[in-house]
C-alpha cells in the first residue's frame, strides 16, 4: 500500500471510531479545565424537593448539635448543607447560621466573608438585609479595635487595609 492509501485508511478508522463533534464536551477535552471546580447545575423540581428534604434533616441535626453545645459539629453540618444542597432554602438558612457562629467565635474577618457568601448566593432570602447589617457591625467592631484570634494564638487588631476592605 502506498503512503496516501495508508493515511486515508487511518483517517477513515479515526473518523468512524471518534464520536461526532457535537457529542464531545469541549470543556472536558481541554486539559486546562480538568481540575477546575465544576459549575453546579440547577436541579430539576423533583431533585430539588429531594435535596430540600435531605437538607432539612441535616438542619435538624445541626440544631440538635447546637442545643447540646457542640457548635463545631453544627458549623460542620451547616457547611456541608451549603456544599451539597446549594440551591435549597435550607442552604440559605445554613449559611447564615454558619456565619453567625463564626462571628460568635470572634473571628471577624472569617465571619465577614461568610456573610458575604450568604449575600452573594442568597439574595432572595428574607435575611438578606440582616446579613448586610451584620457585616456593618463587624466592620464597626474592627474599627473600634476588637481583637480577633490569629494563627499565633495572640489576639490582634484588624489591619487598617483590611478595615478599608470591610467598609
Amino acid at each position: 500500500r502506498s503512503a496516501p492509501q495508508a493515511a486515508l485508511i487511518a483517517f477513515s478508522v479515526l473518523a468512524v471510531a471518534m464520536p461526532p463533534v457535537h457529542a464531545l464536551d469541549m470543556k472536558k477535552a481541554n486539559p486546562l479545565n480538568w481540575f477546575k471546580k465544576a459549575e453546579a447545575d440547577l436541579p430539576s423540581a423533583p431533585e430539588r424537593q429531594a435535596q430540600e428534604a435531605a437538607a432539612q434533616a441535616m438542619l435538624r441535626d445541626a440544631k440538635t448539635a447546637m442545643s447540646t453545645g457542640n457548635t463545631s459539629r453544627a458549623q460542620g453540618i451547616y457547611k456541608d448543607i451549603v456544599f451539597r444542597y446549594r440551591f435549597t432554602e435550607a442552604a440559605s438558612f445554613a449559611q447564615f447560621e454558619y456565619a453567625s457562629l463564626v462571628r460568635r467565635d470572634g473571628k471577624l474577618l472569617d465571619a465577614y466573608d461568610a456573610f458575604q457568601k450568604f449575600i452573594d448566593n442568597y439574595r432572595q432570602s428574607p435575611r438578606f438585609n440582616e446579613a448586610i447589617q451584620q457585616q456593618f457591625e463587624i466592620a464597626e467592631e474592627a474599627k473600634a479595635g476588637k481583637k480577633q484570634p490569629t494563627l499565633l494564638l495572640i489576639p490582634m487588631k484588624v489591619d487598617k487595609s483590611e478595615l478599608v476592605k470591610l467598609y
